[in-house]
């Protein structure tokens, strides 16, 4: 028995922990830190040899102050201690953490005791972005605390080198792939521009991949397809899917499984959050494994129902239906939350409001209810009152004309783009031919071709957020002073003097002093300047006299603030003022559709992470599927439980504990132009 444990490899593996969702909410604030910190006891009862998380520790690509903290005590609380790590790290430090500037492991760092090291990829939550390229696992790595691997800055080409670790005669692989933009990701797998390094004795390591992509199918391009990854691995651990599945699922077309371990917190009210939360134990020895889920008893309840009212006994032509209507939730709602009474845990650190959402489609004729109403009779029962209840109403089956024409556009460019896409073809050429052919209603009115263009490639090459926003918020500014020096007051001449100042702008200016203004956008929209309105224009302070139309400064509100010389506009401010007070509201009318388009635009350039538990695409690519893949080894006791790898690895290492030499990496290739590593 405890030669077995010393060839055996103990990791608690978790994923998508989301820590600091929802820290605003009174009830919900503490959910995901205490379903972290039961994820970290079981690491600390089972005695694990090392934590793995697969992505999405935080919530928030910039976490809060609070949040950080107390994610930095808890790991300091359960990862540091006196008890040694059995795991020999045998690669190059130096080459697996090349982004970090102490590239060493933390349990072998002298300046450190680590009794349970975690090792962690980032998510689509906790990217790395903007200046440095910099996420929180960076912080964490550099304080010591985590040993962040999978980050690849370079994405034209992804290569990825394995950590390679070895406890007694079992040896492993560990491949890392951060979250990377899934049609960037997809473009790069069917081009042949990710690869992984393996090393000489790969085929008797234990290959391990962890990514964190959409394995749901949301679209042609928008997830991973499984037959994307090498047929080298035997188990791929994958995060960003929210549903927790059980057991491995074994991928016939590349002979590997797949673990998908789940989130510890409810994010969304959808089907895929609603089942029951773990994390895992993985067991590895020799070429097989064995996966223990652990349910987390401190999760908050979390109970989804669909109901059609057609389907229920009342009857639409009755008078009181709408009341008829509310109570027949009411009961819906109170028999979910007997269900949660009867389901608790006991855990006195499960919250005891559940989560509770009735999807309710009211086809049929049946008329709708106020849903901030109904919320105050649960207030104090429910975690979520105010989305309890989500009403829904089936299309009719029909004409879709209007759908497509509101699709038509999007489409266009999306066909433009493609070329782009591809190589050879710029941004700048790809939107200057959208909008010379698509209708008027599409056309811009205040950005330049290559104003948008520039903006675009920020955003799409450095996922700059905020930068589409602030160039149309930052155009605007200028375009209003403009009109406003030019005295129109009519909305018929105001449109053509936008149109004439946009052309005299590309006129005006060359392409690097527009890049130079996108530069200027940019740095803006990262420390986060969203200056308001209220500041951009305002009928008392602004001088309307002044040549250059710029704004002056606001007054300072400290003492004697109301009552400077000139505070309440200068001389002639009041006269002047409301001459042109009907250009200033005529411009606010007009821009008021492009501010609320361009705060619209804002919000859905935000990312979003798509949930949900669909089957991947099972399409073999490349490699054909080996015969009898598997096979389950009961052979002793001992080996109960676990899962063998295919038959091909008949040459396993058996030999002694004794240290073996670092592996260094080496341009060389096999026959499936995969690099390999080389010993020193």
């Amino acid at each position: 028995m405890a030669e077995e444990t010393e060839n055996t490899f103990r990791i608690l593996v978790t994923t998508d922990n989301h820590l600091g969702y929802m820290e605003k909410d009174p009830l919900r604030a503490n959910d995901s830190f205490v379903s972290f910190e039961e994820t970290l006891k079981v690491a600390v009862e089972k005695d694990v040899d090392f934590i793995l998380l697969g992505g999405d520790l935080f919530h928030e690509n910039k976490p809060s102050r609070q949040t950080i903290y107390r994610c930095v005590e808890l790991l300091r609380k359960y990862s540091l201690g006196s008890k040694p790590c059995q795991v020999e790290f045998q690669s190059d430090h130096k080459v697996n953490f090349a982004h970090c500037p102490f590239p060493v492991v933390n349990y072998e760092d002298p300046n450190y005791n680590v009794s349970y090291p975690i090792f962690s990829i980032h998510g689509n939550h906790d990217d790395p972005a903007g200046s440095g390229d910099l996420c929180v696992l960076d912080l964490l790595s550099v304080s010591g605390l985590v040993n962040f691997f999978g980050k690849h800055t370079n994405l034209e080409e992804i290569t990825m080198t394995p950590l390679l670790l070895r406890k007694g005669t079992s040896t492993l692989a560990l491949y890392g792939l951060g979250a990377i933009r899934d049609e960037r990701l997809h473009r790069m797998f069917v081009a042949d521009r990710v690869k992984c390094l393996k090393p000489p004795d790969s085929v008797d390591r234990f290959n391990v991949m962890v990514i964190h992509q959409n394995r749901a199918v949301h679209g042609a391009k928008n997830h991973i397809p499984e037959s994307f990854l090498g047929s080298f691995l035997d188990l791929v651990v994958w995060g960003h899917e929210h549903e927790s599945r059980l057991s491995p699922e074994f991928v016939d077309s590349k002979s590997f499984y797949v673990m998908q371990p789940g989130s510890t917190v409810s994010t969304s009210l959808s089907l895929g959050e609603a089942g029951p939360k773990h994390c895992f134990v993985l067991e590895i020895r020799g070429n097989q494994f064995k996966s223990t889920q652990i349910p987390l008893k401190t999760v908050r309840q979390f109970y989804i129902r669909d109901y059609a009212l057609k389907d229920s006994n009342i009857d639409v032509r009755d008078p009181e239906v709408d009341l008829l209507v509310q109570e027949y939730c009411e009961e819906l709602v109170e028999s979910l939350l007997d269900k949660a009474r009867r389901e608790h845990s006991g855990d006195p650190l499960q919250p005891k409001e559940p989560l509770v959402r009735l999807r309710v489609d009211h086809s049929g004729g049946y008329q709708t209810f106020s849903v901030n109403r109904f919320a105050q009779k649960f207030i104090s029962k429910v975690a979520n009152p105010r989305d309890i209840i989500q009403f829904s109403r089936k299309k009719p089956p029909g004409d879709k004309e209007a759908e497509g024409r509101s699709l038509a556009a999007l489409g266009q460019l999306e066909t433009l783009a493609r070329p782009a896409l591809l190589g050879g073809v710029t941004m700048e050429t790809v939107l200057q031919r959208f909008f010379k052919e698509t209708d008027r209603d599409n056309q811009m009115s205040l950005l330049t071709g290559r104003g948008m263009a520039n903006a675009v490639d920020e955003f799409v090459n450095k996922e700059e957020a905020d930068v589409v926003m602030e160039m149309v918020k930052h155009q605007r500014k200028k375009t209003r002073a403009y009109l406003i020096e030019s005295q129109v007051t009519r909305e018929g001449n105001i449109r053509e003097q936008i149109g004439k100042y946009k052309d005299e702008r590309a006129a005006r200016m060359t392409r690097e002093e527009e890049a130079r203004e996108t530069m200027e956008v940019v740095d803006r929209a990262r420390r986060g300047a969203n200056v308001s309105e209220d500041v951009l224009i305002d009928d008392d302070e602004m001088d309307v006299g002044r040549g250059d139309g710029e704004c002056p400064p606001r007054p300072a509100t400290g003492k004697g603030s109301r009552g400077g010389r000139g505070s309440r506009g200068g001389r002639g401010a009041r006269g002047r003022g409301k001459k042109d007070l009907g250009t200033q509201r005529t411009l606010d009318d007009t821009f008021g559709a492009a501010n609320d388009a361009a705060r619209g635009r804002g919000a859905t350039n935000g990312r979003s992470s798509r949930r949900g538990a669909g089957s991947s695409t099972a399409a073999a690519r490349g490699r054909g599927s080996r015969a009898n893949p598997v096979s389950i080894d009961n052979d002793s006791d001992n080996d109960e439980g676990f899962i063998s790898r295919s038959s091909r690895n008949t040459s396993r290492v058996s030999s002694a504990t004794s240290k073996r030499p670092r592996y260094q990496y080496s341009s060389g290739s096999d026959s499936e132009n995969e690099n390999l590593f080389r010993r020193q």
